[in-house]
């Protein structure tokens, strides 16, 4: 390995992982609220998959705009049909967009829903660019202003566009995080080695709808199969207590003509008795306590 955050072990050493007893799969369902900056800091790294959307100039209405309808219009179709299926999703929140959509902090806070600290702005990656006080800087005003809208201290990170350095695990819980998104890099929750017991919950990115719908361009339709089948096959293998996560932006999942989809999706997993639809706070919180293997 050419990092010490972990040390490599094939899944079949950490089957233990699993919550003692588990005869289900569990799926998250991350809802992002998010801030994007018309002017954007010219210091800060955004995800150079979207450059090509943004072209060289600013501002671009166009497409800073197709984000913010997500916040103006989107995301209440998807409250709605959270509210109808009775799911509870996770929220990662852009610190930014407290100030700029009280509307929906207020619309989450009544929900009682997870929240999870996502930076403070979706133009700004944490990346190797950055001095350690600036990551530093980064992950604790974004826990600070959350902590002060919501009542209580995020205990889940996730990165903006998962960016981070070899040094964010470490950041993260010296800022208390319990737990952080950022690594695909399992179906099974870990302990990271040496960072004061930070958990890695999984988040696949296949099932993200910005990275399988935007940027890869996978119709709809195959979307929603393909979460399906992702199921039916953890199934077939009787892998209990794996993890799928579902990635939903109201700019994507909220258009009218994909809101259909995520119902289906949503009503299906719901109506599966092999699955259980939880938060990542759920999943640390039933691992607390058990024996779990710090790779």
């Amino acid at each position: 390995m050419d990092h010490d955050l972990y040390t490599f072990t094939p899944i079949t050493v950490r089957e233990h992982t699993r919550t003692q007893g588990s005869k289900v799969l569990y799926l998250y369902i991350l809802l992002y609220l998010e801030y994007w900056a018309l002017a954007r800091d010219a210091n800060a790294h955004s995800d150079p998959r979207f450059a090509v959307e943004y072209g060289s100039y600013f501002p671009e209405f166009r497409t800073w705009s197709y984000r913010e309808y997500g916040n103006r219009v989107g995301i209440y179709r998807i409250l709605k049909l959270f509210d109808q299926t009775k799911i509870k999703p996770a929220v990662p929140v852009n610190a930014f967009a407290l100030r700029v959509h009280p509307e929906l902090v207020d619309e989450v806070k009544k929900r009682g829903w997870e929240i999870i600290a996502h930076g403070q702005s979706a133009d700004k990656m944490i990346t190797s660019h950055m001095e350690i006080e600036e990551e530093r800087d980064e992950i604790v005003t974004s826990r600070d202003l959350l902590t002060a809208a919501f009542g209580y201290r995020p205990r889940g990170w996730l990165g903006q566009d998962f960016g981070g350095t070899g040094r964010t695990s470490a950041l993260l819980a010296e800022a208390g995080f319990t737990y952080t998104l950022d690594w695909a890099n399992d179906e099974l929750p870990y302990l990271q080695s040496g960072t004061n017991g930070l958990y890695a919950v999984p988040a696949f990115p296949d099932f993200d709808d910005v990275e399988a719908l935007w940027l890869r361009r996978l119709p709809v339709q195959r979307f929603t199969r393909l979460i399906f089948e992702a199921v039916t096959r953890l199934e077939r293998e009787q892998a209990w207590g794996r993890i799928i996560a579902l990635g939903v932006h109201p700019w994507v999942f909220g258009a009218s003509y994909r809101i259909k989809y995520l119902n289906a999706i949503l009503r299906s997993l719901k109506e599966n008795p092999n699955v259980e639809i939880v938060t990542p706070g759920d999943i640390v919180d039933r691992l607390s306590g058990e024996a779990i293997v710090t790779e």
